[in-house]
């Protein structure tokens, strides 16, 4: 078993990306703004809750003001949950410059036909590219499922074994017939922590408690 010590991405090692961050408009601190209006503040959505000018998003930590709806489209591959991922028709691009060392990325909550994970040396150029179909034969066993059964498409992905150091660009590109979509992609390091034991599953602690009456 593999888990992947996961670094945080900053605005800093986000260098491109061609989703753009129009969810709503900037927050502007000399306008004036009224109840269910819209900003972007921070990479992330806020929606007023009352009529205010000049109240920063970032500093009303009592949502007096403003409440959080969550990250712009562009950030929601960075923002710890999978449940609402980036959306784009097409292909989704990100070029990231991490400030650390990683050798492995990991992508959740896919809907995409193909992954491909470029790192490029300022000196030397590209040193790693490799492009991933996610196309899952699992159901394909004989002609009949070949030819018959549905294309399915993986919903996540782990690319181990990439050269990520200080320096060094990293560029993916998820691609699909459609609408795209990656719920988070985590870069870090790769840790073995053993083999796991026959019928091991992965799932939440959860102490809620269900009767039937």
């Amino acid at each position: 078993m593999r888990i992947i010590e996961p670094i945080a991405i900053t605005e800093a090692m986000l260098l491109a990306s061609n989703v753009a961050e129009t969810d709503a408009p900037a927050w502007d601190a000399g306008a004036g703004y009224d109840v269910a209006e819209q900003v972007i503040r921070g990479h992330a959505v806020y929606q007023a809750v009352a009529a205010s000018t000049g109240q920063d998003p970032l500093t009303d930590a009592t949502s007096t003001y403003w409440v959080r709806l969550g990250a712009t489209n562009r950030w929601k591959a960075f923002d710890k949950l999978i449940s609402d991922p980036v959306a784009q028709a097409g292909t989704i691009t990100y070029s990231l410059r991490p400030d650390m060392l990683s050798d492995a990325i990991a992508f959740f909550g896919l809907s995409a036909a193909s992954i491909r994970v470029a790192v490029t040396d300022p000196v030397d150029g590209i040193i790693y590219d490799q492009t991933r179909s996610l196309i899952d034969g699992g159901a394909v066993f004989d002609w009949w499922s070949y030819f018959f059964e549905p294309i399915t498409y993986a919903d996540q992905e782990i690319v181990t074994g990439i050269p990520i150091y200080t320096g060094a660009q990293v560029d993916i590109t998820l691609t699909s017939g459609g609408l795209t979509e990656v719920g988070q992609i985590v870069l870090g390091r790769a840790q073995v922590l053993g083999e796991t034991l026959v019928d091991t599953e992965i799932g939440i602690e959860d102490f809620s408690v269900k009767e039937r009456d």
